[in-house]
């Protein structure tokens, strides 16, 4: 249903924040692998069971199909009820980059997807997850997801 991937553009500049990077990606595809296992709860893997140990408890997230920020557990609901219309479907990882930023805090990884496994139709779709640096770990606190945006 998926395929492991390996960023092909790492946006860092030294050896300790290519580790960051290389971390931050792993968390944020987990969480896309675990949507291809219908593991809405984020418990059914060791990998989903950790990106939920990383969410902030101030998250927010926001995708073209919800109007304003949302919490978690909203934003998976509308993934949920998604896969449920098509479950054929599934994320395909296309590609990652990772920017963080000067001050090593923050970072925003970004996902380009094909929504595929649908009958007539592949969706392109990019994903941004935000992390930042908090009690010596890092924390995603935010997510937009946007379908219909292709990697150029």
């Amino acid at each position: 249903m998926y395929k492991e991937y390996r960023s092909c553009l790492v946006m860092a500049t030294d050896a300790a924040a290519s580790k960051v990077a290389a971390e931050l990606e792993r968390l944020s595809a987990a969480a896309v692998y675990a949507i291809n296992q219908r593991d809405f709860a984020l418990n059914k893997t060791p990998e989903a069971k950790e990106v939920l140990q990383h969410v902030a408890p101030d998250f927010s997230g926001t995708s073209d199909g919800i109007l304003g920020n949302v919490t978690l557990a909203e934003l998976i609901e509308e993934r949920r009820q998604f896969f449920l219309e098509h479950p054929q479907a599934y994320c395909d990882l296309k590609a990652m980059s990772t920017t963080i930023d000067p001050d090593g805090r923050t970072a925003s990884v970004h996902l380009y997807v094909d929504i595929a496994g649908m009958e007539t139709v592949t969706i392109p779709g990019m994903a941004e997850f935000r992390w930042r640096w908090t009690d010596g770990r890092w924390l995603w606190f935010h997510h937009i997801g946007m379908r219909g945006v292709e990697l150029s």
